[in-house]
């Protein structure tokens, strides 16, 4: 039977959900991703994050951690299958005895460490080539048509969203707002999807994500996570 930390079960003196505009309104605060790779290869010869270390088709609804609450680098070594992670809505009693076969244990794993305002509220740019299979993409929806050389230019957002599950209170997931219909991206599948998913990686992750843990972790009052 694994020993997981019930300090990270959600409890009914919870909110429901952060706010993650007040959260940040207070100060930084740090977002922790799990790769699934070595460390040896989290950074490249530069000492940047190595871009291959994510691919596109893991920026939309992309799973992290909140830390500053009661999540720590060590609960990283938890993973929970699909009934361990489904969402939870602040009204449920968790009882961890209703898991116990739906946790195992990581022997292997490195992390990245996040400032949240890097990708929170952030302008991404959806672009691709100015040719009919690209704008075939989104037909019938409102389209303003940003003409730059040979390319259709349209900006969206991202965003961090408080996500708890059964398991894990301090879940936060990456939503890429699409400008064209407004909805967050369910994949990176077409040439508008794919230059912002990569541009979120190039851009910012590469650059401003770190392998190891921030020195004095601001911590999160309790007023943001605690009913009143």
């Amino acid at each position: 039977m694994v020993n997981y930390p019930s300090s990270i079960i959600p409890k009914l003196k919870n909110v429901a959900c952060i706010d993650m505009d007040n959260l940040l309104n207070e100060g930084e605060c740090f977002i922790v991703r799990r790769l699934d790779v070595p460390e040896s290869e989290v950074l490249n010869r530069e000492g940047n994050v190595n871009a291959m270390v994510l691919k596109k088709e893991d920026i939309p609804d992309m799973s992290m951690n909140l830390l500053g609450g009661l999540y720590k680098k060590e609960h990283l070594k938890y993973r929970t299958d699909k009934k361990a992670s489904s969402p939870w809505n602040g009204k449920i009693k968790v009882a961890i005895k209703d898991f116990t076969n739906n946790i195992s244990l990581l022997k292997e794993f490195s992390a990245l460490f996040i400032p949240a305002s890097v990708l929170h509220r952030v302008s991404i740019p959806f672009e691709a080539v100015d040719k009919k299979e690209n704008k075939q993409a989104y037909k019938g929806f409102p389209f303003e048509k940003k003409y730059e050389g040979d390319r259709i230019k349209k900006n969206g957002e991202c965003l961090v969203r408080h996500d708890p599950t059964v398991l894990n209170y301090w879940h936060v997931v990456l939503d890429v707002i699409n400008p064209f219909n407004g909805e967050p991206l369910k994949n990176a599948k077409n040439a508008f999807n794919t230059f912002a998913c990569e541009c979120i990686i190039n851009n910012i992750i590469s650059k401003r994500a770190k392998p190891i843990l921030p020195k004095n972790l601001d911590k999160i009052q309790s007023n943001n996570y605690i009913r009143s």
